[in-house]
């Protein structure tokens, strides 16, 4: 049975990624933070937002490792369709609308969902889903010891020379490397770490200082680095954050359902064409409001997207269920 509190955490861990598109990629950051930038509400309303969302995919991965990825053939066959319905159908209506040659070449790019995409979380969350079997095998009787120093390897790896050294190993987090390492904490916090309620607030006292953390260190480096996804102020506030909601033990049918579709609002917010458009009327809609209206507008904003993406992706998903079933039993007869 799904827990509901992570459920929970994977559909705000959506909502993060929407406002680190509609924030940072949207409107831009400061490369670093001044101290005359703290008396510009704009720039530093727009810095405090990015800190707060930044760790949505990290929070995102994490889920998949405390449960663990159980690969399968029609897992990969969901995935696979999945990705390819929202790129091969939004180009093909861009396609129609509009029938230039780019725009033909294009839509035959669409279809290699793996090396010609600008959502990079797709081929390396794939690439995940592929080793998973082997990380989980070498994790099941690992003992702590032996995982902690596993970790501390990885840190270095990702941390002190993929983030501080700008390493070609991991210099954003962008990355399969990431992915992994991420995946790898996940499982770590379900073998031992408590959940116990009583260790909430220990949770969010870290994640407090962790949050204020990513944000006193807009002021030491550039953007890229502070919000690098295996910046060590993101990744600790990514974990505490995560461990806050399994202190929580509930169960919701409605969040459980709106869980099952949220990847859908990345896969389908994030394609070029739609990408472009909502970001663009995003900006052009609010230049002229205050503050405080922008505000009220932006977060309106973002829930719409959200449920807009949902609601397609219940659609969609009687249809490509019958798609997945029928293809899965006919590669599981030829294998």
């Amino acid at each position: 049975m799904r827990q509901s509190n992570i459920e929970l955490l994977r559909i705000i861990s959506m909502l993060m990624i929407l406002c680190v598109h509609f924030t940072g990629a949207t409107y831009n950051l400061p490369q670093i933070m001044k101290l005359q930038d703290l008396y510009s509400i704009n720039t530093t309303s727009k810095v405090l937002m990015e800190s707060f969302s930044i760790i949505g995919v990290n929070c995102f991965v994490l889920i998949s490792g405390y449960f663990g990825i159980k690969p399968s053939v029609k897992g990969a066959i969901n995935f696979i369709l999945w990705c390819m319905f929202y790129a091969v159908g939004i180009y093909t209506l861009v396609a129609i609308i509009k029938p230039t040659s780019e725009n033909l070449s294009t839509l035959f790019s669409s279809f290699l969902i793996f090396s010609h995409t600008d959502l990079w979380f797709i081929p390396s969350y794939f690439a995940l889903y592929i080793i998973s079997p082997i990380i989980n095998k070498g994790l099941q009787n690992i003992e702590k010891e032996q995982y902690n120093l596993l970790i501390i390897g990885l840190t270095f790896l990702n941390v002190y020379l993929g983030w501080f050294w700008q390493g070609n190993i991991n210099p954003t987090g962008y990355n399969t490397m990431q992915l992994i390492y991420i995946y790898v904490i996940g499982k770590y916090l379900k073998l031992f770490i408590n959940s116990n309620k009583k260790y909430r607030i220990k949770y969010i006292t870290i994640y407090i200082c962790a949050l204020t953390s990513i944000f006193i260190s807009t002021f030491l480096f550039k953007s890229t680095m502070a919000f690098a996804y295996n910046s060590p102020f993101v990744i600790l506030a990514s974990v505490s954050f995560f461990l806050i909601f399994t202190t929580f033990n509930f169960h919701s049918k409605v969040i459980n359902s709106i869980a099952l579709n949220a990847f859908a609002v990345y896969l389908i917010h994030k394609m070029p064409p739609i990408w472009s458009t909502l970001r663009d009327f995003l900006y052009d809609t609010s230049t002229n409001m205050t503050p405080l209206s922008f505000s009220l507008y932006w977060v309106t904003f973002i829930f719409i997207v959200f449920a807009a993406c949902i609601l397609i992706d219940k659609i969609r998903m009687p249809i490509m269920n019958s798609v997945v079933n029928r293809l899965s039993s006919i590669i599981q007869r030829i294998i």
